[in-house]
C-alpha cells in the first residue's frame, strides 16, 4: 500500500478523499534515520503533507489527525490552479508542537516511490530550467523528467561530460589536464630506468676521474672520510684557511719560523737548553739561608706550620657523631692536628676522655696531643636560680616569686592574647557548675525550616506554604477560599467533564470572533452579499465551523481573515470559502488555524 490513496484520481475544482497509511510512514527510512523519537507513533498528534505547483508556489495541504486507525483528509485543487502539483514535503508534529521536516529530496533518496504520488493535469508548463510535456498525461511525472538525467544504474551520454576540475580522492574521474599532467612525470620519472643513449654515457663519464690519475678542476669534499693507502697526496699552494691541507714547505717554514722566537715572549715554548740556562743562573736557596718545606701527601706537615693553623673538615652531627670523632693517635693521624668541625646537630660525645655537651654553632677541634676540645660559640645561661647544670626548679626556688606574684591583682586584659576584658572575665561570677555542661543541656538552635516563625507570627487566616527558601510562610490565600476546595473528587475531573460552551449564531455580514465561547458555529447566509469572518487572538483549541446553509457561497464568497502573525494552513495569507453548501472547520493550535 502506497503512502497515500486517493479516493478518485485528482480532478480541478473537485474533492477527494486521500487517506495516510500510518505504518507505512513510520517505516519510511528517511523517518526512522531522522529522528527516532518521531518514529514512534505514540509521540505523533498530526501529519501534514504539502503539494505544491511547479512552476510557481500554489499549495495545497493536507491535514491527518494521527490518533485515528485511518486517517484522511480531502484534497481540493481550484478548477484555476496550475497543471502540475509536486509531493513537496511532510512535517510531523508531536503534543508538545515539536515537529520534524522531510524534504521531497531526503524521502526520494530513501523511497523513490514517492513520485508516484505527484499529480499532473495536463502539460508541464515552462519555467526557467527546463520544458517538459508529460507522454502520459497522468499523475507520474518521474517518467518524464527521467530522460533528461543520468541514471545511477547507467546511461548513454549525448553530450560532453565536463568535470569541475582535477580529482581529489581515488575513485573520482580524471580530467584530461590530470591525465596529461601524470603521463608527462611519469616519463621524467622513467628516463632513469631505461637504457641511456651513447651520448649520455659519453658526457657522463667524462664529469667523472680516471683511477689512473686525473687534474682536479674544482674543490675535493670527502664528506668527512679519511685518504688511506696513499704514497704522496701532492698539494699545489700553501694553504689559505685552518683546515686545509698543509704543504712540506709551509710546515718548515713554520718551524723555522718557531725556533727563531724561542724565548722571545713569556707565552713562546722554550727548550730543555734554554731553561737549564735560566736555572743555572739563579742563586740557590741553600746559599742564602732560605729553607724549603717538604710535602707528605700534597700538604705540608703540621711540624713545617705554625701552631695557629686549623684546617676545616665542614659539619659535624654531634648527636650521632658522624663522622666519627675520637682522641688518640689510634683514631688520628699526626698531621691531624688542628682539624675544626662545625656543629650541626646539638648532642653529647665522649671522645674517650669523658662526656662533652655541644650546640649547634659549636666547633669541635682536634689539639696536638690529638684530643678533641669544644670551642663553645654559644651564650649560655651560666645558672638558674642560683643552680647549674641540668635545672629542674622546686617551688623553695620560686619562694620570693610567688609572694610577688600573689600580691598582683590579674589584669583579664593579660590573659591569653588579651582578647577577654574585664568585665567579661567578671560574668564568671555566680557560675554553679562546668559551664559546658550547662550549655550541652540546653536545647540547640532552631535551624530549617521553622527558622521564620521562632520569633514572630504568621498573617493570621492563611493557608501555610513554603517560600522559595524552603521555609514556613503564609500563602496569598485566605483560609476562606481554601474553604472552597472542599469538593467529594478532584476538581479539575469534574470541570473537565462538563461540556464546553458552544455558541451558534447566524450571520448575513462580516463580522470579528472573540473568545466569549470555546466553539462557534457559524450559519453563513450568502444569498446577497460576500461574508468575511476576523479571527481573534485565540487560544490552542478553539474552533470555528462555517456552514454555507444558503448555497451561495460559489458567487459570494466566504472569507476568513487571519489576526495579526497567525497563518492559515501554514501560510501568511487568508482563506477563501466558495463551496456551495460546504461546511469548513477551523482548528487554531496556537500559532495557525488547519482548515478540515
Amino acid at each position: 500500500m502506497p503512502l497515500l490513496t486517493f479516493s478518485s484520481p485528482p480532478a480541478k475544482g473537485t474533492t477527494v478523499t486521500v487517506t495516510l497509511d500510518k505504518s507505512y510512514l513510520m517505516s519510511m527510512p528517511a523517518v526512522t534515520t531522522t529522528d527516532e523519537y518521531f518514529a514512534d507513533p505514540l509521540n505523533v498528534s498530526k501529519v501534514v503533507v504539502v503539494y505544491e505547483s511547479e512552476p510557481g508556489k500554489q499549495r495545497d495541504i493536507l491535514q491527518f489527525d494521527f490518533s485515528l486507525s485511518n486517517p484522511t483528509a480531502p484534497m481540493t485543487i481550484d478548477a484555476h490552479a496550475r497543471n502540475n502539483f509536486f509531493f513537496k514535503f511532510i512535517t510531523i508534529f508531536d503534543f508538545e508542537q515539536d515537529k520534524i521536516k522531510l524534504t521531497r529530496e531526503q524521502i526520494v533518496l530513501s523511497d523513490e516511490s514517492i513520485v508516484d504520488l505527484d499529480i499532473s493535469f495536463g502539460p508541464m508548463e515552462s519555467t526557467n530550467d527546463i520544458v517538459v510535456t508529460p507522454s502520459s498525461g497522468g499523475t507520474n511525472l518521474y517518467e518524464d523528467f527521467a530522460s533528461f538525467f543520468v541514471e545511477k544504474s547507467g546511461s548513454t551520454m549525448t553530450g560532453a561530460l565536463v568535470l569541475p576540475g582535477d580529482p581529489s580522492s581515488g575513485l573520482q574521474a580524471s580530467t584530461k589536464n590530470y591525465v596529461d599532467s601524470k603521463i608527462e612525470d611519469a616519463i621524467a620519472d622513467g628516463v632513469t630506468s631505461k637504457a641511456p643513449s651513447q651520448n649520455a654515457v659519453y658526457d657522463a663519464l667524462a664529469a667523472k676521474m680516471n683511477t689512473s690519475g686525473s687534474t682536479m678542476s674544482g674543490t675535493l669534499n670527502m664528506n668527512s672520510n679519511s685518504i688511506s693507502n696513499a704514497s704522496h697526496v701532492y698539494i699545489q699552494n700553501d694553504p689559505l684557511l685552518s683546515n686545509e691541507a698543509a704543504t712540506k714547505n709551509y710546515v718548515d717554514s713554520r718551524d723555522t719560523l718557531l725556533s727563531n722566537r724561542i724565548g722571545a715572549l713569556e707565552s713562546d715554548p722554550v727548550t730543555k737548553n734554554y731553561v737549564d740556562s735560566a736555572v743555572g743562573s739563579k742563586v740557590s736557596t741553600s746559599d742564602v739561608g732560605v729553607s724549603v718545606a717538604s710535602l707528605v701527601g700534597g700538604k705540608v706537615p703540621s711540624s713545617q706550620l705554625p701552631n695557629s693553623i686549623m684546617e676545616y673538615q665542614g659539619t659535624w652531627n654531634a648527636s650521632t657523631n658522624t663522622p666519627t670523632l675520637a682522641n688518640g693517635a689510634i683514631a688520628n693521624a699526626a698531621d691531624d692536628a688542628g682539624h675544626v668541625y662545625r656543629v650541626s646537630v646539638a648532642g653529647t660525645v665522649n671522645f674517650g676522655a669523658g662526656n662533652i655537651s655541644f650546640d649547634v654553632g659549636d666547633y669541635a677541634i682536634l689539639n696536638y696531643n690529638l684530643i678533641w676540645e669544644k670551642s663553645d660559640t654559644t651564650d649560655a645561661v651560666s645558672s638558674v636560680a642560683g643552680r647549674t647544670g641540668d635545672v629542674t626548679l622546686s617551688s623553695t626556688d620560686l619562694s620570693d616569686f610567688t609572694t610577688a606574684v600573689q600580691a598582683i591583682t590579674i589584669d583579664a586584659s593579660k590573659i591569653g592574647s588579651g582578647a577577654v576584658s574585664n568585665t567579661e572575665f567578671g560574668y564568671l561570677d555566680g557560675v554553679s557548675s562546668a559551664i559546658q555542661t550547662q550549655i550541652d543541656g540546653k536545647q540547640a538552635t532552631i535551624t530549617g525550616g521553622a527558622t521564620t516563625i521562632t520569633s514572630s507570627n504568621l498573617t493570621a487566616s492563611k493557608a501555610l506554604v513554603s517560600d522559595s527558601g524552603g521555609k514556613v510562610a503564609a500563602s496569598s490565600v485566605s483560609s476562606t477560599t481554601l474553604g472552597y476546595l472542599d469538593a467529594t473528587s478532584s476538581v479539575q475531573t469534574q470541570i473537565d467533564g462538563k461540556q464546553k460552551v458552544v455558541a451558534i449564531e447566524n450571520v448575513s455580514n462580516s463580522i470579528t470572533l472573540s473568545s466569549a465561547y470555546d466553539q462557534r458555529v457559524l450559519l453563513a447566509n450568502t444569498t446577497s452579499s460576500a461574508i468575511s469572518i476576523t479571527g481573534f487572538a485565540a487560544t490552542a483549541g478553539f474552533q470555528v465551523t462555517i456552514i454555507d446553509y444558503t448555497g451561495n457561497s460559489n458567487v459570494n464568497y466566504i472569507t476568513f481573515v487571519r489576526s495579526g502573525s497567525q497563518k492559515i494552513q501554514g501560510l501568511a495569507s487568508d482563506y477563501v470559502m466558495k463551496a456551495s453548501f460546504g461546511t469548513w472547520v477551523f482548528t487554531f493550535d496556537g500559532t495557525d488555524w488547519w482548515v478540515s
